[in-house]
Parts: C-alpha cells; structure tokens; sequence
C-alpha cells in the first residue's frame, strides 16, 4: 500500500494525548501496523513517491492506542485560593464533570458563569485556568473562534502572573492549536509551534518536558499543517521534536514495562514515516540511519510487521538514493519480516520490482 490514511485525511485528534496514567487502551502490533493500498508492479517511480509521501509521518498508531481514552483536554484545575464548597470551585468541579461526561451543553453554561466569577479576581492563574475549561467547552460546542479568544486570554493572563506555570502554559497552547486546526488557520499554528520552539531554546527548559503528551500533541498538529502548506522545512523540524519527545516519554521511569513498548511501538512507527518522508526530500543519509535503526530495534522487539515496513521504507530510501543491491537485500528482508502478513508485501514487491528496472 500506500497507506490507508493519508495526510490530508488524517484527523490527528490530539486530545487523546492525555496524562500518562490514564493511557490503558491495549494495542496489537497489527493495529499499530498501517494497511497498505492495492498498488501495481508496474507503477512509475514518480506515483509512488506520490502516495508515499501522502503517508509519512502520521500519529495513527498514537491515536489508535488511546482510542479508549477520554476525550478531556483539560485536567480540572480548581483554583488555589477557592475552598472546595465556594461558588467559584463548586462550579469548576461541575465544568468538569460535565465535559467528562460529554454533556457539552451543561459544561458550557457552567463554565460561562465561572468565568464571571473570575473576571476581576486577583490571581491571574486562577483567571486562566478557568478561561481554558471555557475554552474546552466553546470548541467541543464548535465555536472555534470564541475557544481561540479565551485561549489567548488565557495565554496572556499566565504572562502576567508573578509565578510561571509552564504546565497550564504549555495546555494553553495545545487547546489554542485545536481551535486554530478548527478554522484551518495552518500558518498561525505553524508560527505558535516556531514561538514555542524559541522560548524553549531560550532557556526555558522546562516548557515541553512539563507536560510531554501536551508537547507532543502541539508539534504532530504543526507537522501536519505545515505539509498541508508546502513547508517541508517546518514540517521536518517539527517532527524531529515529537520523535523527541516521544523518547523523552518513554524514558519516564513511572511507566509500566506493558505501557513502555506500546509507547515505543509508536514512536517507531512515527520513525519508519519520517525516514521515508526525508528520503521524499532528498535526505537520503539521515533517511537511510534512521529507517536502518529503527528496523533492528523493530527486529530486537520481536515486531514483524513493523520491522517488516521498516525495511520496506529502507528499501525504498536505498532505491531512492540509487543503492539498488543494498535495496534489494532490504526489501527480501522485509519479505521475510511479512511471510504471514500477505497485505503488506505488496508495498516491497512494488519497490522491488522498481529496484530492477
């Protein structure tokens, strides 16, 4: 194949990316593997290039291992200095709850009111964090520009406070990059990710490892939608910081060994696309390094099917940089990885036979 979802029908719905423990949805490896479209032996070069390209660098597996997860964005964040039977609080808790349970009506009347409360308090982060449940609920009511109007309230109100609290800083701007993906507003998202990417680098260390799948979710977002606009430029940097953060994730020493290597089945997958992606680009080195290690770590594992596309994307990065021998070792290998899975082999045997014209 090619693969089954391409990028531009890819609805990489990132609020799925939540807290770690509340991952629980279990994932077989032929789940996290992507099926392939019906190609010919006889295609050009050029048509599958194409269709590869169409297909690289996506979050499915991600998304397909928190298909059981809830679709909260937010977390509830009573306000410190609010007793937990005080207007404000009580009406926070039931903001809450009520997105939780998916009665977005509810959640936005509520948190419409709470947000009244807070228009003249003292304490901008409490302020802020009221705004995003607002937030949450004007987007889930798909009212995108409102959302995106209290994201940025929220936004400059966390600017402003004394203390910094990267956490609710860096959900802000995951919850603001839902609101723009909404109003297909590509350029703004690409330009908050490139904002975020130099306070970061500015020595704010703290800012994507605070909340790693909030992190995450902001750049898989920004890589899509700077392919949908022709920047391959943005879209490869922006790739580079989810594979890194995706490491990042799963060196947490509170994960379970289970949780782990599905986390790593993910992160591989994200690389088998982003190699064959750069090898679409011409950068047949790196291509070629990643795709070759992230095979034998797919092999270690025990991964067939996901060491079999490895080697298949090697192969084509290989045939790709005119290394047809070396291609055609990789391709057989991929074949062998496939013996039991005939629906993949037919992306091998396409490139295979392309590596003998």
């Amino acid at each position: 194949m090619f693969i089954q979802e391409n990028w531009g029908n890819l609805d990489c719905r990132h609020d799925k990316l939540l807290k770690l423990e509340r991952l629980s949805a279990p994932v077989g490896a032929n789940i996290l593997v992507s099926r392939w479209r019906q190609g010919s032996i006889a295609a050009t070069r050029q048509f599958l290039v194409s269709l590869v390209v169409f297909g690289v660098v996506t979050r499915i597996a991600f998304d397909a291992a928190l298909q059981g997860a809830e679709p909260l964005r937010n977390v509830a964040q009573t306000p410190s200095q609010e007793t937990a039977t005080s207007p404000a609080a009580i009406l926070i808790q039931k903001t809450t709850a009520a997105l939780m349970r998916k009665d977005f009506d509810s959640a936005l009347q509520l948190a419409t009111e709470a947000d009244a409360l807070f228009t003249s308090t003292t304490n901008p982060v409490e302020a802020a964090s009221v705004k995003l449940l607002l937030a949450e609920a004007q987007l889930e009511k798909n009212r995108p520009s409102d959302s995106e109007a209290r994201c940025r309230e929220a936004i400059r109100l966390l600017i402003s406070a004394p203390e910094k609290h990267v956490d609710k800083f860096v959900h802000a701007h995951r919850l603001l990059v839902d609101a723009l993906k909404a109003q297909s507003k590509h350029q703004e998202i690409i330009g908050l990710a490139h904002s975020l990417l130099d306070t970061f680098d500015q020595g704010h260390a703290a800012l994507l490892p605070t909340d790693e799948l909030a992190g995450e979710s902001i750049f898989v977002v920004s890589s899509h939608s700077a392919r949908l606009v022709g920047d391959m430029g943005a879209a490869t940097t922006f790739q580079r910081v989810v594979i890194a953060i995706s490491k990042r994730i799963e060196s947490d020493k509170r994960i379970d060994g289970h949780l782990r290597k599905q986390l790593t089945i993910n992160r591989l997958q994200s690389e088998v696309y982003f190699g064959s992606f750069l090898a679409n680009q011409g950068q047949y080195t790196e291509a070629i390094a990643l795709l070759s290690t992230s095979a034998n770590e797919a092999i270690a594992l025990g991964l067939n099917p996901l060491a079999g596309q490895g080697l298949s994307h090697l192969g084509f990065a290989l045939n790709l940089a005119g290394s047809n021998n070396e291609a055609v070792e990789s391709l057989n290998k991929a074949l062998v990885q496939l013996s039991e899975y005939p629906l993949e082999q037919e992306f091998p045997l396409t490139v295979l036979a392309l590596a003998y014209l």
